[in-house]
């Protein structure tokens, strides 16, 4: 990001009912920024570029798989990542996986279900009173 000063910006208001916004900065400003914006664009084009080249190999082994399945999930996703670039998958990190993964027992007691005070004696609730019965005719 630039160090420049920021103008402020956040004030965007229309001179005519055609519902163009219009800036509140002066021609010479809009023009700095277009110039900054473009830099920042050049600078994350020119990372990924980058990112792609040195990953080249992968994306290769990843596209063949595609080409062959058709679908990846994350897990072959990493697996041809980590092979590519010699990394092994450390056991203790799959048991992490495991333990993450697996349900603990609950030990604790549920909690009681809070209701108004008229409804906590039990002979007050009233069963429902019968209604008509309709028949089908």
């Amino acid at each position: 990001m630039s160090n420049k000063e920021k103008p402020d910006l956040s004030k965007l208001r229309s001179r005519y009912l055609d519902g163009r916004a219009v800036m509140n900065c002066g021609e010479a400003t809009a023009a700095e920024i277009d110039a900054e914006v473009m830099e920042m664009l050049k600078a994350a084009y020119e990372e990924a570029k980058r990112l792609l080249r040195e990953n080249r190999e992968a994306l290769d082994k990843i596209s063949e798989f595609l080409i062959e399945k058709e679908t990846i999930t994350g897990k072959e996703f990493m697996k041809i990542l980590r092979k590519v670039q010699g990394i092994e998958e450390s056991e203790e990190l799959e048991t992490k996986k495991e333990a993450r993964i697996a349900m603990k027992p609950v030990e604790e007691p549920a909690q009681e279900v809070w209701m108004p005070e008229e409804s906590k004696n039990q002979e007050d609730i009233k069963e429902p009173e019968e209604g008509p019965e309709f028949t089908e005719e």
